[in-house]
């Protein structure tokens, strides 16, 4: 009998301790941290989720997809139709790679030159 308490004693204290362990918080993945809303909607702006990249360069609408890989974000732009704009920078269009720092999404070209910066708005 004493025997039968002590197992279950044990068993329970098993349990109590798996279960704690699943009781905590996930594990953040670096796309946590990029993922939102970047830049002013009503103009240069970018949204990420879940790999998918849409956003608007000031005069065009972008589409395409995005990896992260440690701190550094590898974006491949979709096709799109060019129109033309008069007095617009169209800065964000040549988007390579960019990496987040706090609220900041500072992006970059193909050459690795730094080319702006879009606030977090979401």
């Amino acid at each position: 009998m004493i025997r039968r308490i002590a197992l279950s004693a044990v068993a329970g204290l098993v349990a109590a301790l798996t279960l704690t362990g699943c009781g905590g918080s996930a594990a953040s993945s670096p796309s946590d941290d990029v993922d939102g809303t970047w830049g002013d909607t009503s103009a240069n702006f970018l949204t990420l989720t879940d790999g998918k990249l849409t956003g608007h360069d000031g005069c065009n609408k972008m589409n395409g997809s995005y990896t992260v890989d440690g701190s550094e974000i590898s974006v491949t732009l979709g096709a799109a139709i060019a129109r033309g704009c008069t007095n617009v920078d169209t800065w964000l269009r040549d988007i390579a790679t960019a990496s987040v720092s706090g609220d900041t999404l500072t992006v970059f070209d193909r050459t690795g030159a730094e080319i702006g910066t879009l606030p977090r708005t979401a």
